[in-house]
């Protein structure tokens, strides 16, 4: 089971949650059962996720053009992040992704 010290972390992003984006979601986390997976949210946050509502200057910034801006649910994500893994691979809500097979370094 991952933990917040695991080796592989993934930072999933998206700006709602739609059943799309819970499909991904979970073919995220099957596809890769060895990393924590994170979300982060542009709107309400899922279930233990992050929201970008938590950080207004961030928000701000975001809110200038939030269909070209996903740096800044990054950045957000950053300032606010309890997790540590020694890699972290973004992943947006709306595509399939499996880092099966990383090698470690």
């Amino acid at each position: 089971m991952p933990t917040a010290q695991s080796v592989l972390g993934i930072l999933f992003l998206h700006h709602n949650a739609n059943e799309v984006v819970e499909q991904n979601l979970l073919s995220i986390k099957t596809h890769n059962p060895e990393a924590l997976v994170i979300t982060m949210s542009a709107g309400t946050a899922m279930a233990g996720g992050y929201s970008l509502s938590a950080t207004p200057e961030v928000a701000r910034l975001h809110a200038i053009n939030p269909t070209r801006s996903s740096d800044w649910l990054v950045c957000s994500w950053f300032l606010q992040r309890k997790e540590q893994c020694d890699k972290w691979w973004i992943a947006a809500g709306m595509v399939r992704t499996s880092v099966r097979g990383t090698a470690r370094s």
